[in-house]
C-alpha cells in the first residue's frame, strides 16, 4: 500500500513487540516511510470482548483489576494486523530502545553492635543467609584473638569472617566483618599520629581501593576503664582528618556511643561539628537502641555519598538494632568452588605398569636434562590420563548447613510470622510471644546440631572422627603466610634453610660432653644387655618410663595413662594424647650430639653405634609448599663434593642446569 508524506500509520502493536524493536533493522525501516500513530495492541482491541469470570468474596474485584498478559507474535506479519491512513503527527521509531531487566546491583551493608557474639552464633548465621548480607559489621563482639569454634558457626558458606579482637583490658568490645568471599576485601592501614585508646578501628578495601569501609567502637565512659569524652574527640577529629585525605569513597560506620539525637548537649555539639566541618553527613536518623536513642552511626562524604538507603530495624536480640545501608557499589557473582580429581581406586596396575614402561622406551638419554624432564612429565601425565582421567567437580555453596531440618523451617516460619503480627499491633503480648518463639528456635536448632554430629561420630571411622572434629574446632590442615604471593618458589627452600641453619646454630651453641664411659661396652660381634640399674646410675631413666625398670611393664604405662586421663576428667580438664613418631622424633634434634650422647651417656660403642650411624647420617628430606618442592635438605653437604667447574658457573641458570646434569647422571 502506497503513503503519502501527509498520511501516518496507524500502528496496532503489543507491548513487548515495542520494547524488543530494533532501531536499525529491516521492521523500522519499513515503518518509518511515514509518521506513525501507536497504540497498543491487547485482547480488548480488535472486537475482543472481555470475559470476566465472576468470583465471590473480596477477591472478586481484584482480578477485575489485573492486567491481562499480552501474548506477542513471532514475526513482523502476524505483529502487524492492519495499518489505517490518517492525518496525525509523526512519531519517531528510531527513539524506542531495548529496556533491559533491572538487577539489583547494590550492595547490602549493615551493622549491629551484638553484644556478645557467642550466645547469639544461630541468629547471625540465618540472618546473614535470609538477608542476603553482602558485608556485616559487628561491635562489641567479645571474642578473643584466637576463637576458632564461634567463629565457623557463624559464619556461612562461602563467606569469610574477618576478627579484629579487643586491645584492651576491658573484658568487653573487639570488631568483627563479615563478607562475602567473592568481594575480597582487605584490611587498610590507617596512619595515625598518636595511638587512642579511647575507641577502637578497623578498616577494609575493595580491590580497586574505590571504598573504604571504617568500622568503629567506642566503649561508654566509665570508672572502670578511666576513658573521657574529650580524648575520644580528639582522636576522631585526627581520624577525620586523616581519612579525608584519601582519595577513595569513604564510609565510616559503628557505634559511637554518642547521643547523636540531643544536638543540644556540648560533646554531641562539637562531634557533629567535626563531621560538618569536614564535609561529611550523617545517614542514620532514627533511634538505634532501645531507650530510643540515636548510638550507631553511619557517616559519608556530602559530595560523593555511595550511601542510597539507610534504615534501622529491631530484631529484639540485642539492646541495639540493626543498621541496614544500601551502597553503591558493584555486587559480586558467587561463583561455585572447582576441584579437580583422579579415582585411583579403579585403576589397574598391571595395565598401567605396562604402558609406562613401553612409554619410556624412547627417553632421550643423550638429551638436555631440561628434555629429560619434560619427557617424563609429559609421557607420565599421558599415561595417567589414559589410565584415570581427571575429573572436575563443582562444589555448589549450600544454602543451609547440614543439620537444617523441615521442623528448623517450620519453627522458623512461625518466628516470622509473630514478629510480623508483633510489628503491626506493638503490644507487650505479641513482644513476649515472639521472644519465646525466638528462644525456641535456638534450643531447637542447638538439639538438632548436636544430634547430627552425634550421630555423625558414632558412625565414622577413625579418619572420618578426625575430619568432623576439625569441622567442628574449625582446623584448618595447611596455613601459609597471608602475604605470599600466589608464585612464590622459595618458599620451600626457605623452609629447609630455615630448620639446617637452626640445627647449626644449636650446635654452634652447645658444649659436649666428654666423659669417660663406666659402662660395658659392645664387642665387635655381640651387643652385652645393659640393665635398668647400670641406667638408673647414668640418671638415664624418668620417674614417668616403664621400659627398664624392675616392675614395670607396658601394663604399668597403661594404667598410668589411664589414671592421668580419670583424674583430668573428674578435674573438668580436657584431656589429649600425643603419640611421637619414632622417625619424627630423629628428625627433630641434632644426629651428631645424639650419636655423641649414645656414646658418653649410655655407653653405646662398636658395632651398636656403627648401626646407629649408618641409619642416622646423611639423612635429607624435602619440603612441598603450593606444589613447589625445595631441594634435598643435604644440598650444602654436597656443595664441597661438586666438581669445580659447576661451582665457578658464571650465572643461576648455568649453574642450575650443570647441577641437574650433574645430579642426573649421579
Amino acid at each position: 500500500m502506497a503513503v503519502t508524506a501527509q498520511d501516518s500509520i496507524r500502528l496496532i502493536y503489543d507491548r513487548d513487540f515495542l520494547l524488543h524493536l530494533n532501531p536499525h533493522s529491516r521492521e523500522v525501516d519499513i515503518l518509518m516511510q511515514a509518521p506513525v500513530n501507536l497504540l497498543l495492541k491487547s485482547k480488548h482491541s480488535a472486537g475482543h470482548q472481555r470475559r470476566c469470570r465472576k468470583h465471590r468474596g473480596k477477591r472478586g474485584g481484584r482480578r477485575k483489576q489485573r492486567q491481562i498478559r499480552v501474548h506477542t507474535a513471532s514475526n513482523l506479519t502476524d505483529r502487524i494486523w492492519r495499518y489505517e491512513v490518517r492525518n496525525d503527527n509523526g512519531r519517531n521509531l528510531s527513539n524506542i530502545v531495548n529496556v533491559p531487566q533491572e538487577h539489583d546491583c547494590k550492595l547490602n551493608v549493615q551493622l549491629w553492635n551484638c553484644n556478645s557474639v557467642r550466645n547469639k552464633t544461630n541468629f547471625l548465621l540465618e540472618h546473614v543467609i535470609d538477608s542476603n548480607v553482602d558485608i556485616m559489621f559487628l561491635t562489641e563482639t567479645w571474642l578473643l584473638s584466637v576463637d576458632p569454634v564461634v567463629i565457623d558457626e557463624c559464619t556461612p558458606a562461602g563467606y569469610t569472617f574477618l576478627n579484629v579482637a579487643r586491645g584492651r583490658n576491658d573484658p568487653l568490645g573487639g570488631i568483627a566483618v563479615i563478607y562475602k568471599t567473592a568481594l575480597n576485601l582487605s584490611t587498610a592501614n590507617i596512619n595515625i599520629l598518636s595511638s587512642h585508646d579511647t575507641f577502637e578501628l578497623a578498616a577494609v578495601a575493595n580491590p580497586s581501593r574505590s571504598i573504604c569501609y571504617v568500622v568503629i567502637y567506642r566503649p561508654p565512659p566509665s570508672m572502670r576503664n578511666g576513658f573521657k569524652t574529650q580524648e575520644f574527640l580528639q582522636g576522631f577529629e585526627e581520624l577525620v582528618c586523616e581519612l579525608t585525605t584519601y582519595s577513595w569513597k569513604l564510609l565510616i560506620l559503628g557505634d559511637f556511643n554518642m547521643h547523636e539525637d540531643t544536638p543540644r548537649k556540648p560533646d554531641v555539639a562539637y562531634f557533629l561539628e567535626i563531621i560538618e566541618e569536614a564535609g561529611l553527613q550523617q545517614h542514620v536518623t532514627t533511634a538505634t537502641h532501645k531507650l530510643g536513642h540515636t548510638l550507631d552511626l553511619v557517616i559519608s562524604r556530602l559530595d560523593e555519598s555511595p550511601v542510597v538507603d539507610c534504615r534501622a530495624c529491631d530484631k529484639l536480640y540485642s539492646d541495639h538494632f540493626i543498621i541496614s545501608c544500601t551502597v553503591d557499589a558493584a555486587k559480586p557473582k558467587q561463583h561455585d568452588a572447582t576441584s579437580h580429581c583422579r579415582n585411583f581406586r579403579n585403576l589397574d596396575k598391571g595395565s598401567f605398569i605396562t604402558d609406562i614402561n613401553e612409554a619410556f622406551h624412547d627417553f632421550p638419554f643423550d638429551g638436555d636434562v631440561d628434555d629429560q624432564t619434560a619427557f617424563y612429565h609429559s609421557t607420565i601425565l599421558d599415561v595417567l590420563n589414559k589410565h584415570c582421567p581427571s575429573t572436575k567437580r563443582v562444589h555448589r555453596f549450600c544454602r543451609h548447613p547440614p543439620w537444617y531440618t523441615n521442623e528448623i523451617h517450620q519453627a522458623r516460619r512461625s518466628r516470622r510470622k509473630l514478629e510480623r503480627r508483633w510489628r503491626k499491633l506493638q503490644t507487650p503480648e505479641s513482644r513476649h510471644q515472639y521472644l519465646t518463639q525466638i528462644h525456641a528456635v535456638c534450643r531447637l536448632i542447638h538439639k538438632e546440631k548436636s544430634k547430627y554430629y552425634r550421630e555423625k561420630l558414632k558412625s565414622a571411622d577413625v579418619k572420618n572422627v578426625f575430619r568432623v572434629l576439625n569441622t567442628l574446632l574449625n582446623r584448618s590442615p595447611a596455613i601459609l603466610p597471608a602475604d605470599m604471593p600466589s608464585t612464590c618458589t622459595s618458599l620451600p627452600d626457605r623452609f629447609a634453610t630455615f630448620f639446617v641453619k637452626k640445627v647449626e646454630k644449636i650446635r654452634e651453641n652447645l658444649q659436649l660432653r666428654n666423659e669417660e664411659s663406666h659402662t660395658d661396652v659392645c664387642s665387635s660381634g655381640s651387643i652385652v644387655d645393659t640393665s635398668g640399674a647400670e641406667l638408673a646410675d647414668f640418671d638415664a631413666i624418668t620417674a614417668q618410663e616403664s621400659a627398664y625398670r624392675r616392675w614395670h611393664s607396658t601394663e604399668t604405662a597403661l594404667l598410668k595413662v589411664q589414671d592421668d586421663i580419670l583424674r583430668a576428667l573428674d578435674n573438668k580438664l580436657v584431656t589429649f594424647i600425643v603419640f611421637l613418631d619414632l622417625s619424627a622424633a630423629f628428625d627433630c634434634v641434632d644426629h651428631d650430639i645424639m650419636l655423641a650422647r649414645l656414646t658418653s651417656n649410655f655407653g653405646i660403642s662398636g658395632s651398636v653405634k656403627a648401626w646407629f650411624t649408618s641409619y642416622l647420617s646423611d639423612r635429607s628430606f624435602r619440603l612441598k609448599v603450593t606444589g613447589y618442592r625445595s631441594f634435598s635438605a643435604a644440598a650444602q653437604r654436597l656443595w664441597n663434593q661438586l666438581p669445580q667447574s659447576i661451582r665457578e658457573s658464571p650465572s643461576l641458570s648455568v649453574f642450575q642446569k650443570s647441577w641437574k646434569t650433574f645430579l642426573f647422571k649421579n
